[in-house]
Formats: structure tokens, C-alpha cells, sequence
């Protein structure tokens, strides 16, 4: 390990009450760097200063070990010893979390390993214990890496489970050219013109399947035409991410959306999982998404007194 590594963890853990949340501290701090120097070698961007770990206060209060990615999310760097065979996860580390990273140590923390990489796509369900088993190579954690840097930060978020939502459009059969009757091609709403601006440059990839539905917002004032268009990017082996990216434009004669205009994407349980609203002359707003097959989530499209809402499951 680096000598600044220690520096910061004896620094660290000489704030601590107690002895045993010292040598906590001090763990979790060589392993959050551990993994910062790692990302560095693979050219991924990680930010000590903005962590919870790094922060004096909440590492005093809370088992933390995070790492935050810019524009992905905090990634988790549990420690691990050496007779240690899994990691476990504290209750204040099972949310916003892209995942988990297991760093073992020697017996004189002057090596470590990182052993492998879990991904979290269901906080609902986040494990109380990690084993070495269940976690995935560092190539799979590159590949995850790339595929959310694929995303605007401000729009990516991790589906979770819950009940099933009534009336959804199965995303998955999309992948199998299965489609319902409300579902048209792009050019079939909006017109050859305006179709090439749907999306931008990055999502038009061979694989991606894309549909259209028109969309009617009667307000108590006036309607508003608009259509909602949906890419489904399916992932590109058995345990990756499917990428989902929602936007809506206006359709007829329309040019701009309304400057009231609200459109959200919902987990089962009603919680925001990305949010966009929209402005004056503001021509489409977009969300993206990533889940895995049976994963279940609702999008809201309002305008002042006129609301809109389309189930959806991966």
C-alpha cells in the first residue's frame, strides 16, 4: 500500500472514541483508497473528497467505505482479512450504492487484493453478506463501469422489484420484434423530418429496438399532442444492464412542449427514480434508465391539470 494511504488512514483513525472504531476506520479508509488507485490505473475518474468515508462526521457515526465515481454513483470498498471468506454489509451502506468491491488485506496491511465486484440493482433486496463466491471479475466491473458511463448522470438510476404494476408493456418482448398494437415505428408518429433528431448519436446502435406512441394531454384549457418514444438497448451478455431511454416530443403542429410540462419515472413503490421537467421552447426532455429482466417501473407525464401514466417491465 502507498504511504499516503496510511497517512490518511492514521490520520482518520486517530478521530475515533474508541479503539475498535479506529482500527475500523483505518481499514475502510486503505480500502476506499485501494480501490481509488485501481480506477486511476484504468483510467476511470473516482473523487476521495466527496465520499461519506472521507467525510469527519459521518465516518465517525457510520460504518462507511464509499467511493464516489462522478457522473456514476458511490461504489462501496468493503475490507476483507485474510481467514475472511466474505464481506458484510452494514445497514447504512444497502442504498445509493452502484455496488461493492471486496479489498483483502495481508496480515501486515502493506497488500491488498481486490478480490472481485458485486453489483447492486436491487436496494430493496441488498445482501447482509457478500461471500467471495458471489462476486464477479474485474472485467465484468470494467464492462459495468462503461455501460453507466454511457448514461447522463443527472437521469441514471437502478430499478427495483416490487408488485406487479397493472396494463405493462413487456420491454423484453420488444428484443423478440413482439409489440402491441399502441406501438408504431418512430417515422410512423412523428414524421421522416423530425425522426432523425429522436435520440441522440450514442443511441443509435444496430441492436437498439425502438418504438412510438402517440400521446393525448387534455388539460381543461386546450390538448396537447405528443408522443412518447422509447429504446430498449439489450445488454450485451446474460449478466449486464439493460438500458432504457424514455423521451417525449411534441407531434402535429406542435414545435415546443408545454412550459409546464413534468415527465418522471417511478419505481413500484411510487419513489422518483429520474426526473426531467421541462421549459420555455424546450422541444423534447429525455430519461434513462437501466434494469434487468423482470424489473418493473411506471412513467408520468403531466401538464398542469392533465396527467398520463404508462407501466412498463423489462
Amino acid at each position: 500500500m502507498a504511504n499516503k494511504a496510511h497517512d490518511y488512514a492514521k490520520k482518520f483513525a486517530a478521530e475515533q472514541a474508541t479503539v475498535e472504531k479506529a482500527k475500523l476506520v483505518y481499514l475502510n479508509t486503505l480500502a476506499v483508497y485501494a480501490v481509488h488507485s485501481y480506477l486511476k490505473w484504468m483510467e476511470f475518474e473516482s473523487d476521495l473528497s466527496k465520499g461519506d468515508s472521507w467525510n469527519p462526521g459521518i465516518r465517525a457515526l457510520l460504518d462507511v467505505a464509499d467511493l464516489v465515481i462522478p457522473g456514476m454513483g458511490k461504489l462501496e470498498c468493503r475490507p476483507m482479512l485474510p481467514e475472511e471468506t466474505s464481506i458484510r454489509i452494514p445497514e447504512e451502506v444497502k442504498e445509493d450504492r452502484i455496488g461493492y468491491v471486496a479489498v483483502q488485506f495481508e496480515e501486515q496491511l502493506d497488500n491488498v487484493k481486490l478480490l472481485g465486484f458485486y453489483p447492486l440493482s436491487d436496494t430493496v433486496n441488498a445482501p447482509e453478506e457478500i461471500t467471495v463466491d458471489d462476486l464477479k471479475s474485474f472485467d465484468d466491473f470494467i464492462d459495468y463501469l462503461e455501460d453507466l458511463e454511457l448514461f447522463d448522470s443527472t437521469n441514471l438510476n437502478i430499478l427495483g422489484q416490487g408488485e406487479v404494476i397493472p396494463n405493462q408493456d413487456n420491454l423484453s418482448q420488444w428484443l423478440e420484434n413482439i409489440f402491441s398494437e399502441t406501438w408504431l415505428t418512430v417515422q410512423e408518429v412523428l414524421g421522416l423530418e423530425r425522426t432523425q433528431w429522436v435520440f441522440s448519436a450514442r443511441f443509435r446502435i444496430a441492436q437498439a429496438v425502438m418504438r412510438a406512441s402517440k400521446i393525448e394531454l387534455k388539460t381543461q384549457a386546450n390538448s396537447r399532442l405528443l408522443a412518447l418514444i422509447v429504446a430498449v438497448i439489450p445488454p450485451k451478455s446474460e449478466d449486464k444492464l439493460t438500458k432504457i431511454c424514455l423521451q417525449i416530443h411534441p407531434r402535429g403542429n406542435e414545435i415546443y412542449l408545454p412550459s409546464e410540462f413534468n415527465f418522471v419515472a417511478l419505481d413500484t413503490s411510487g419513489k422518483v427514480i429520474a426526473e426531467e421537467k421541462s421549459g420555455i421552447y424546450k422541444e423534447w426532455v429525455q430519461l434513462d434508465i437501466l434494469g434487468t429482466p423482470g424489473e418493473q417501473f411506471s412513467v408520468k407525464i403531466e401538464s398542469n391539470d392533465a396527467v398520463l401514466v404508462r407501466n412498463f417491465v423489462i
